[in-house]
């Protein structure tokens, strides 16, 4: 297994609030909040609480239904520890971050998600999204009262359903799956995805061979469209 990340301010924000975790088979990304004070520091502080669950407890979680399980509980503490953390203080008041987490074992991978990071996963020149954005847009595509045309337009596309420390109790996303020899697997924030379409960013992952020249590509490409939002991708081989 081969992998990079890369994370960049982009060219519009003043400061980088997306985090990403790599930690042996468990890679993550999360995107602070924007318009929330201490975005940054809830990316951080859920990632960071992650790694530490998954230290502590992932070597006797063996099955597929108990890396699910894993996943399923790290995040929903993950939240109880990040919403605690921001009734500590007016600053950290109502922060909170997006999750993406992907897990590998020998034959599967696992995703367990919350929010409008993504997961892709690149197959036979077929690049297919992994994970279902939680968020208002995304909600109205699903619901057919929007095309994904209109969507590219649409003036609440940034309105997120879910994400991690705004709530008391959350109710992540997770699935899993086998994995093929040359699979590429890609964890990226939306200010990848809100910059370039998928078929770009499927091109560019399929025609290069080194992934760090494919990570460097997109995250330049999104800062020439206009980098309105925080870069940050995680890209893993098989």
């Amino acid at each position: 297994m081969k992998y990079i990340a890369l994370t960049d301010r982009g060219i519009l924000r003043k400061k980088n609030e997306d985090a990403y975790l790599i930690k042996n088979r468990l890679f993550g990304v999360a995107d602070g909040m924007g318009g929330h004070k201490a975005g940054g520091v809830a990316s951080r502080i859920a990632l960071e609480f992650i790694e530490k669950k998954f230290t502590e407890s992932f070597l006797s979680k063996t099955t597929a239904n108990n890396l699910l399980n894993f996943l399923v509980q790290s995040i929903k503490e993950a939240n109880q520890f990040v919403f605690g953390e921001s009734l500590e203080s007016a600053e950290q008041y109502g922060m909170g971050t997006t999750l993406t987490l992907l897990l590998f074992n020998k034959e599967n991978y696992f995703i367990g998600h919350i929010g409008d990071s993504r997961a892709y996963l690149l197959r036979e020149n077929k690049l297919t999204q992994l994970t279902e954005d939680h968020s208002l847009v995304a909600d109205l595509i699903r619901k057919n009262y929007i095309s994904k045309k209109e969507a590219e337009f649409f003036p609440y596309r940034n309105i997120i359903t879910k994400a991690l420390g705004t709530n008391a109790e959350i109710e992540p996303s997770v699935s899993f799956g086998k994995t093929e020899k040359k699979d590429r697997f890609l964890l990226c924030t939306d200010g990848l995805t809100e910059m370039l379409k998928d078929k770009e960013i499927k091109q560019i992952i399929a025609s290069e061979r080194s992934l760090n020249i494919a990570s460097e590509k997109l995250i330049a490409l999104a800062n020439q469209r206009g980098g309105r939002d925080n870069i940050t991708l995680v890209l893993i081989e098989i």
